[in-house]
């Protein structure tokens, strides 16, 4: 029997208080509890601009990631729950790791991935929360793997109609895979319950959605003043084209591209083109000594190395509609007079590797080039120039975005990160972060199997970051522990000497940790400290 998406219209119904002229708005915790009463024009404006597998590495070719770093806080130790598109937005929207949220792939082939594992879950986001304390909502670019604006394929063992939108959002701008080539895309778009499904042919997906916000964001303060609100916004951009039939495998903006094999003639930020090739240091090229079999061993070829430069020129050259995009909206927020009461969060879903540990492209591994990014944050209270090294995770957006309008979160596995933003520290002392992902054969379902992750994919596996160490175990029953202090890019297995006692204790909290969050349960916080 087909699953169905039962109906979630008046879970969508907001309370919008302020709307009605109302001065003071009644904040709702997420269990439906009144919290606190602040007036409307002192609750901050959130906007989050969350990109897809972007590597830090291509932080340093975006003016606009300097000027947020040197006018808010850097969070350099923020790691995934797991390192793939699905599993991580659904853990951010939730705040659950992805054991509890039951969206472990990227889609529901196997039955734990995609929407379809997800749609009992989306009346409990961060978004449902927002627009029930008062928020006006926006959501634009991308969403969870398997939407489509034509509604489910009728292949899929569960259903959602056509135009669908979630609960949660006032406004939706939302394309389905079509989206990763850029152009050529098909879009549910709704204001305020106004419904409609656009093709767009020519324009680029990256500057629709610049588009699309800067209007959101004049609706929202010439038209609704007494609500705050809340943009998220999802470029595809930099994943890779996907489209088997793709002209380039990463397709940047028109303005932005060039040939990718000859002359580079383009925009690649503040370097020139011509300069630009993948980073040569760290773990490039350089498989792990004592590491798992699923590694590859064999040395990178030419034609490799060649194919691993241009796509990474491209990635750099994508970036650059990001940065236009990020300059666009925080110039309009000034000019709309409200950039001092609004925060502007800018991060990845996953990172990314090309040619690191000789892998050739992709995601899902355990090492910092893929599970860590850094995010980065400014706006009211944040600490400028600052760069905060507290481990924290995608789990933790969702009660921070509820802390930051004053709404109390209901159950999650994670924490607020504002305290740290503001450069205070008092009872924040993670000691792990947790890592978890499955691993199932490709599937032309799953974008990133169309588009080739490369030559070695890890398995399935759990493991835990410390500030200075990842302990991996797989489930071959491999085990991979790195001091990340002795190897920063996790080049030498040294599980083989690490002391026992030591041994159990990480093998103790990676147990916990499997199950965290889970009726019955220690909750994730206390699940994670090692002892």
């Amino acid at each position: 029997m087909r699953k169905r998406l039962r109906n979630a219209a008046v879970v969508g119904l907001a309370l919008v208080l302020t709307a009605a002229g109302v001065t003071a708005a009644t904040v709702i915790a997420d269990d439906g509890s009144p919290d606190a009463e602040r007036p409307a024009a002192e609750r901050p404006n959130i906007v989050y601009i969350q990109v897809d597998d972007m590597s830090a590495d291509l932080l340093s070719y975006m003016t606009e990631a300097a000027q947020l770093r040197q006018q808010g806080t850097t969070m350099a130790n923020y790691v995934f729950a797991d390192s793939l598109c699905c599993s991580s937005r659904a853990s951010g929207l939730t705040g659950r790791m992805p054991h509890n949220t039951g969206v472990l792939t990227n889609t529901s082939q196997f039955g734990d991935g995609g929407l379809g594992a997800f749609l009992d879950d989306e009346d409990r986001t961060y978004a449902t929360a927002l627009r029930k304390s008062g928020y006006r909502t926006g959501k634009m670019g991308k969403y969870l793997n398997e939407y489509r604006p034509e509604g489910a394929d009728p292949a899929w063992d569960y259903d959602y109609p056509a135009d669908y939108v979630p609960p949660g959002w006032n406004e939706w701008h939302v394309a389905g895979k079509g989206g990763y080539g850029q152009m050529n895309y098909p879009m549910t778009e709704a204001v305020d319950g106004n419904k409609t499904r656009r093709h767009y042919q020519d324009t680029y997906l990256t500057d629709l959605l610049s588009d699309k916000a800067v209007a959101f964001l004049n609706r929202s303060v010439n038209d609704h003043a007494d609500q705050p609100f809340f943009l998220e916004v999802s470029p595809f951009a930099p994943h890779s084209a996907v489209a088997p039939n793709a002209k380039l495998p990463f397709v940047p903006a028109p303005r932005d591209r060039a040939n990718p094999d000859a002359g580079f003639a383009g925009d690649c930020g503040p370097v020139d083109c011509n300069d630009v090739k993948a980073p040569r240091d760290g773990s490039f090229d350089r498989t792990v000594a004592d590491g798992p079999q699923w590694l590859r061993e064999s040395a990178l070829t030419a034609d490799e190395k060649t194919a691993i430069d241009r796509n990474h020129r491209l990635r750099v050259q994508m970036m650059q509609s990001l940065n236009d995009m990020i300059k666009r909206l925080r110039a309009h927020l000034t000019k709309l007079g409200v950039a001092d009461n609004t925060y502007v969060v800018f991060g990845s879903d996953n990172g990314f590797h090309l040619g690191e540990h000789r892998l050739l492209q992709g995601k899902g591994t355990p090492y910092d080039h893929d599970a860590r990014v850094p995010i980065l944050v400014a706006g009211p209270g944040v600490r400028a120039g600052a760069t905060r090294r507290e481990l924290v995770q995608n789990t933790d957006m969702y009660a921070t975005f509820l802390s930051l309008a004053g709404v109390t979160p209901g159950a999650s596995d994670g924490r607020s990160m504002a305290q740290l933003w503001r450069g205070e520290t008092d009872g924040w002392a993670r000691d792990a972060a947790f890592l978890e992902h499955t691993s199932h054969a490709a599937t032309a379902r799953d974008p990133d199997a169309v588009a080739g992750l490369g030559n070695a994919q890890p398995g399935s596996y759990k493991a835990i970051r410390t500030t200075d160490e990842l302990y991996v175990e797989y489930a071959t029953g491999e085990v991979e522990y790195h001091d990340l202090a002795a190897d920063p890019h996790q080049l030498t297995n040294t599980a083989a000497e690490l002391p026992e006692d030591r041994r159990a204790a990480l093998h103790r909290t990676l147990t916990a940790l499997s199950t965290c969050g889970r009726p019955d349960k220690p909750d994730c916080w206390t699940a994670g400290q090692i002892g």
